[in-house]
Parts: C-alpha cells; structure tokens; sequence
C-alpha cells in the first residue's frame, strides 16, 4: 500500500507506540482483520489474573498446589470437562481470598469489577497451570 494513498505512516515514522498500535487496530477493523486476543491469552482479563498469579510468588505456589492436589485427586484426562472442573476450582478459590462483598469487588493486585471478572476465561487460567 502507498503511503501516500494511505494516509498511514510506517511504524518508525509514528514516535508514540500507543498511536501505531491503535492505527493498526484501525487498519485491521475496517480490513475485516480481527486481532486474536491479548498477549496470546483470551482477552486482557485472562492475561491480567494470569499475571497476577505468576508475578505473586505465594499466589504462585497456592495456585499450583491446588493444581497438583486437583490432577491427582481425579485423575486427569486433560478434557475440557476437567480444564473447566480446575477453572472453576482456581476461580472459587480466588473469590474466597479477594473479594469485597460489601463493594463487590475483586482485588488481588489490580482491582477487578464483576464484569470484568466474568469476562475472564478460566479454561485458558486452568491450562496454563497445567503446562506449569
């Protein structure tokens, strides 16, 4: 494509990353392009629990002995049955740490609103624990 005919500069000509990233998002919406996901993961919610519990070393270490207790209490087939079983074990378990009922707020490092706690995909939070 033609810069000139674009309208559009090369990424190095564009001094602001947040400005390239948001043309590019443009180009690919109204190309019919739909980016997939953030960060490799679902979408932002997912990558945020995710990095939550990797970057808290005993949110980490609980995470993973749930895990483990979970794989060997039942035997794990590695199904979508059981990554659900396990998403909604780490979910549960994660509600029962952070949550504010009186305020209905999630907060473990970020502050995290219902909504957005729906949007996140614990199958996705469940195989990354597994492939730990």
């Amino acid at each position: 494509m033609n810069k000139a005919k674009s309208g559009v500069k090369n990424s190095e000509e564009i001094p602001n990353p947040k400005l390239q990233s948001n043309i590019e998002e443009g180009i690919n919406k109204y190309s019919g392009v739909e980016a997939e996901g953030y960060n490799g993961y679902t979408n932002y919610e997912t990558w945020l629990i995710c990095l939550n519990i990797d970057n808290d070393s005993e949110l980490y270490e609980s995470i993973n002995d749930l895990t483990t207790e979970y794989l060997n209490e039942y035997h794990y087939e590695r199904d979508i049955t059981d990554k659900y079983e396990l998403g909604k074990r780490i979910k549960d378990y994660l509600e029962e740490l952070f949550c504010n009922d009186e305020i209905g707020v999630i907060h473990i490092r970020d502050s995290w609103t219902w909504r957005d706690w729906q949007e996140i995909d614990w199958i996705e939070v469940a195989e990354t624990r597994i492939t730990d």
